[in-house]
This record gives structure tokens, C-alpha cells and sequence, in this order.
């Protein structure tokens, strides 16, 4: 249990530090295009390709490896997708919330103030199991 909750705490991973990396490769990216993707694909990686284009996956290469999964990944995936999509479709600056099949309560409740980096709106996620 102690394992679980150590990889739910967010904020022992959400540090200044973290954001200010992915931001610095983000950006990066951003003004060098593909010289730089291919340079972080050498760093974190240890692959360096050619060109750029050879960090596609063709169309057939990724159709052939899903009709390779077992029926049950394959269908794990296909409900993994529709709950991401139906999370996203209601992921906005309002509050809501929903019950999945299970019972599961999801949401978030949007609040007006102002914090530490000037966004007027933040976000509020309760913490897990507190809704139930």
C-alpha cells in the first residue's frame, strides 16, 4: 500500500526543477525542430537516427503490432482510450463530475483565486477516495 501511495503523490514528483526541464525541452523543440528532437532521441534514448524520419512509425508497422495483441490488451487499450477521451471531452474550466460503470466518481470543482505563478483559475482535485 505504501508503494501505491508513494506513486500517487504528484507532488513528490511535481517539482520547479521537473517543470523547468520539460519546459527547457519543450522549447528546445520548439525553435530547433528537428535537429533537436533527434538530439534529446540520442540523449534519453541512446538511438541516433539518420533523420528525422526515421522517428515515424509507418501506418502498417503500427496496424500490424496491434493486430499482434491478445484480444484482451487490445481490448484494455480500447477502454483505456474511451476513458481518456471521455475524461478530456470534460475537462474544462467548469465544475462537473460523473459516475463511470463502477461506481467511480470522477470530477473536479473550479475555483477563482489567485496562486503563486498569476493564474486566476486553478484547478481542485480532491484526494482519491474522498468522494466516495
Amino acid at each position: 500500500m505504501q508503494q501505491l501511495e508513494a506513486l500517487l503523490a504528484w507532488e513528490s514528483v511535481s517539482d520547479d526543477h521537473v517543470n523547468h526541464t520539460v519546459n527547457d525541452i519543450i522549447t528546445t523543440i520548439r525553435n530547433d525542430g528537428d535537429h533537436a528532437l533527434m538530439t534529446f532521441t540520442h540523449r534519453f534514448d541512446r538511438w541516433e537516427p539518420a533523420s528525422a524520419a526515421d522517428l515515424e512509425i509507418s501506418l502498417g508497422r503500427l496496424e500490424e503490432a496491434w493486430n499482434r495483441l491478445p484480444d484482451e490488451q487490445r481490448q484494455a487499450l480500447q477502454k483505456a482510450a474511451e476513458r481518456i477521451r471521455a475524461y478530456a471531452e470534460r475537462q474544462k474550466m467548469v465544475d462537473w463530475n460523473y459516475v463511470e460503470d463502477d461506481n467511480t466518481l470522477l470530477g473536479q470543482q473550479v475555483t477563482r483565486e489567485w496562486v503563486r505563478w498569476s493564474r486566476p483559475w486553478t484547478r481542485r482535485y480532491p484526494p482519491a477516495g474522498t468522494l466516495a
